[in-house]
């Protein structure tokens, strides 16, 4: 397992640049802050964690949105591990009801496409007033070449919600390989119940990842959301609070939007010497010239130690944007109190729709 995560990727500041590259021809992907997202008529519209998360726009159209990684590799007979957040808006819909859409596609050698994960929205009725809309499942296809969703959940995924989407997947080239995927609603006691599984299947080796929007019709229209896509060798596991108090660091982020209070702080770091833990006070992830820059922890010694803060608490007004930076370094941040948007999708969209919207290239309206 890599320290934190093999590859993690949480949309912190509204970009994407963990990511290798970008295909976006008809800018169906872009990553709003949460002021945007107050805007839209869905009551839960915020990221699942931080100020800005990564929206799929369905528009009538069927180009291809997506991000793509290298550092998502799985050799045969190697399990590799899987996790995002996903929302869908209360408006998705399809008109034909045999779309499927993949979300994330896992790629060999060709390129050829070995393990799709994705969803497919069933015919909206459109005889009942006001027109009943058909139920989204989560689904996982295999094959050498060419896979697509198949085999699909029996639960419906609710609109306007958020899930945490795990798949475990298990590369085997001879006729053995595992695609498992478990599904755990925010809010919901996390579980480890199998959502849909598919078995006895036969892969490639895996080199590339693929995430976004990818292979859908006209017919299906709506948006969706993603935040928080882990990679992993061992099992991640869904969070089991989106506003915890304490709260565990392993990578630069928005901790919490508008103002409020840390009291306590622990960088741990291991046995290099570059272990830094800056909190800026901002909700736009601006750390240019430290003009928001509230306080900084670093490493001074080689050896692996705790450095702890047990000062004035520190207060923001903003934000608390917090950067982690260092070999093996984690920051963690205790008592978070006195927040005013913090807590709830309701107290962020109220604090959203109070601001300025910023829209995915940092314009204000």
């Amino acid at each position: 397992m890599a320290f934190p995560w093999i590859f993690h990727s949480n949309f912190s500041g509204g970009v994407a640049t963990e990511w290798d590259s970008e295909t976006d021809t008809a800018s169906q992907m872009s990553f709003p802050h949460y002021s945007h997202l107050a805007t839209l008529p869905d009551r839960h519209a915020t990221p699942f964690t931080g100020a800005y998360c990564c929206k799929l726009s369905l528009t009538g159209g069927t180009a291809t949105a997506i991000l793509t990684e290298a550092d998502v590799n799985i050799s045969d007979t190697a399990t590799a591990y899987f996790s995002f957040n996903l929302f869908f808006s209360e408006n998705f819909s399809s008109s034909s009801g045999t779309d499927v859409v993949h979300i994330l596609d896992l790629i060999g050698s060709g390129p050829a496409v070995t393990v799709a994960i994705g969803f497919n929205c069933a015919v909206e009725d459109l005889t009942t007033q006001p027109t009943t809309l058909g139920d989204i499942f989560l689904g996982t296809g295999s094959g050498i070449s060419g896979a697509v969703p198949d085999t699909f959940g029996t639960l419906p995924i609710e609109r306007g919600q958020w899930y945490t989407v795990e798949a475990l997947v298990n590369i085997e080239t001879n006729s053995s390989g595992v695609v498992t995927l478990y599904i755990n609603k925010a809010g919901d006691v996390p579980n480890s119940d199998v959502y849909a599984t598919d078995t006895s299947q036969t892969h490639i080796a895996v080199t590339d990842a693929r995430f976004g929007l990818v292979n859908h019709a006209a017919t299906t229209t709506g948006y969706f959301l993603l935040d928080n896509f882990i990679c992993d060798d061992a099992h991640i596991y869904a969070v089991r609070q989106r506003y915890p108090r304490n709260v565990t660091v392993t990578k630069t982020d928005t901790l919490f939007v508008g103002p409020g209070v840390i009291d306590d702080v622990n960088l741990i770091v291991g046995a290099d010497t570059n272990g830094i833990l800056k909190f800026y006070d901002t909700d736009v992830a601006d750390i240019n010239g430290d003009q928001n820059l509230i306080m900084e922890l670093r490493q001074a010694t080689t050896n692996s130690q705790t450095i702890s803060w047990r000062g004035p608490p520190l207060v923001f007004e903003k934000g608390c944007h917090v950067t982690v930076a260092g070999t093996g370094a984690i920051a963690q941040l205790m008592n978070i109190n006195h927040t005013s948007a913090y807590g709830s999708d309701a107290l962020v969209r109220r604090l959203g729709i109070s601001k300025p919207a910023i829209h995915a290239l940092g314009v204000t309206s």
